[in-house]
């Protein structure tokens, strides 16, 4: 039961087993268990990678994660994308939260060990980009009457947004003042079939005319 969850079945889902098949299961878990415990024990990348705490320094999610990044068209930077398959970038669409989580994987590393003195070579640290910040908002406005401001000037009044007030009514009683707000995605998005969310009926219509009218090189 993951009420959070989306699934095609709905937030419950009810399966049987008899007590052979969860002997025959448990049977399997502690075999590949003791796999693991092997020195020579095989590596395989996969979605579960995400929760390895050597996946920043392992070698076979790297190998995984650059396979992803060779694509062809990357060699070039205006690429014929005559000759590039579909397939491909099915492919690579499939592949790209490993990458991505492979990257952030191993800046989070490099981070953390450059923090505790191990600095990558060729690297430093510098700081973000630099945000003003009222050292006492009591006194700040004193300081700008002097211009001519008043309070309209300097203090800006703005309604909640849906979820802030979601907050402090609670999501039942969100419910009643609907006919208050609209729900509407922000855009559309690229998912494999098997995601649990129901594909749009005209994707084309999501995009502007100007997105529209880009041509098909698959063609």
């Amino acid at each position: 039961m993951q009420p959070r969850a989306h699934h095609k079945d709905g937030p419950v889902r009810r399966a049987s087993y008899s007590p052979m098949e969860i002997l025959d299961w448990w049977g399997d878990i502690e075999k590949a268990s003791a796999e693991t415990d092997k020195p020579d024990a095989p590596l395989t990348a996969g979605d579960w990678c995400r929760f390895c705490p050597a996946a920043a320094i392992c070698d076979t999610r790297k190998a995984h994660a650059l396979e992803v990044a060779r694509m062809e068209f990357l060699d070039d930077p205006v690429p014929d994308v005559q000759r590039y398959a579909p397939a491909d970038l099915a492919w690579t669409l499939s592949n790209l939260e490993r990458l991505e989580q492979w990257c952030k994987s191993v800046r989070t590393f490099a981070e953390g060990e450059a923090n505790h003195g191990r600095m990558p070579p060729g690297f430093k640290f510098v700081n973000t980009r630099a945000t003003h910040k009222w050292l006492n908002p009591d006194e700040a406005p004193k300081g700008l009457r002097k211009y001519g401001m008043d309070e309209a000037d300097i203090y800006a009044k703005k309604l909640l947004s849906v979820a802030q007030i979601e907050k402090k009514i609670g999501k039942k009683n969100i419910k009643d003042i609907g006919h208050l707000y609209d729900k509407k995605s922000g855009g559309v998005v690229l998912v494999p079939v098997d995601d649990p969310r129901p594909a749009i009926a005209d994707a084309a219509s999501e995009f502007s005319e100007e997105k529209k009218e880009v041509p098909n090189v698959f063609e």
